[in-house]
């Protein structure tokens, strides 16, 4: 890859396509999780080590209920392309050393689970108009300029000469040359 770098004369270099954790909006998301995963563990008093048995229900339940951002149809229902299954209830969880299973109140995580979808949502939109911003500005990049010079003008043509070495910066300016059309390309 380096003979390659070196002859095409650029900088390989290794960095992160999509990174949202810069911004902060994944922290948000996170915390918005956190504070699921607090109700949950006080709901069913389990112990605080044992947050890693609720995050398959708390990601199961976001993923199986309606949005309204989509229509009223759950994301899995969309993905799949089959009807969304019911909302998990039930968690199986080690309590006193033994494991238990214990069904699940999702009415009291409810508003916190809606919370959740919310900041999403938000994150995903400001994803999304970020994407267009930078789209308008390659679009505008790639048009360029309008000319400001009209038919019968003299301008001045700037030429590189790339034989000599070290010569980008030098310029020779041939003409005058007048002006017979002005396309708009």
């Amino acid at each position: 890859m380096q003979q390659l770098a070196d002859r095409l004369k650029v900088v390989q270099k290794f960095v992160p396509v999509y990174t949202p954790w810069i911004n902060g909006t994944v922290e948000r998301v996170n915390r918005d999780i956190l504070q699921v995963l607090r109700v949950m563990l006080m709901e069913l008093n389990l112990d605080t080590r044992n947050w890693p048995y609720l995050l398959p229900l708390i990601q199961a339940n976001l993923n199986h209920s309606a949005v309204a951002s989509l229509g009223g149809h759950a994301p899995i229902e969309l993905f799949t392309g089959l009807p969304a299954p019911s909302l998990l209830d039930t968690v199986v969880a080690p309590v006193g050393g033994v494991t238990r299973t214990l069904s699940v109140d999702m009415s009291a995580a409810a508003s916190h689970l809606e919370q959740l979808r919310q900041h999403l949502a938000e994150m995903h939109s400001k994803v999304i108009a970020r994407k267009e911003q930078r789209r308008a500005y390659e679009l505008l990049k790639a048009k360029g300029q309008t000319c400001n010079f009209e038919v019968g003008d003299f301008v001045l043509w700037s030429r590189v000469d790339k034989r000599m070495r070290g010569s980008k910066l030098l310029v020779r300016w041939v003409g005058p040359f007048r002006v017979t059309e002005a396309l708009s390309h």
